[in-house]
């Protein structure tokens, strides 16, 4: 990335670099997206300016794509979402879970995790944090129209 910003006469040091590839958790897609936003609009190199309003950038050029899934979904199944959103969680039927999420039942929220993960909207992380949302951007996207 700071080979290529070089290549065409910008700059983006190896530490925003670093940033924006970890902010996606290295998810090629939005990194590539980002980077060309960033690259479209700055002049000459990569502010933290930049980096902020290209984010936001990319949240805005996103957020229909995130709205009309969330239309498909039904109400607890976007309570679930969310809360593995904020928190993903090994323990989704953990009463402290549900109870800090407002998930009211056990079985309508097993029912929403199989059919989100059928719609391939969460997965099971083998490595570490148990239920997350498979889309880095969506998650945050989520996070941050919940609060």
């Amino acid at each position: 990335m700071v080979e290529s910003f070089a290549q065409a006469g910008k700059h983006i040091d190896a530490e925003s670099a670093t940033r924006i590839c970890d902010l996606f958790g290295q998810h090629p897609y939005y990194t590539q997206k980002f980077c060309f936003l960033l690259f479209e609009r700055s002049e000459h190199g990569a502010s933290p300016d930049d980096l902020r309003e290209t984010y936001q950038l990319l949240l805005d050029t996103e957020k229909a794509l995130f709205e009309s899934t969330l239309r498909r979904l039904t109400a607890v199944q976007i309570a679930v979402l969310t809360a593995i959103a904020r928190e993903p969680c090994q323990k989704i039927y953990a009463a402290g879970y549900m109870r800090r999420h407002n998930l009211r039942s056990t079985g309508g929220t097993q029912l929403s995790l199989e059919a989100l993960a059928k719609e391939d909207l969460i997965e099971e992380s083998k490595r570490d944090k148990g239920w997350v949302v498979v889309d880095p951007l969506f998650q945050k996207w989520l996070v941050s129209r919940a609060l």
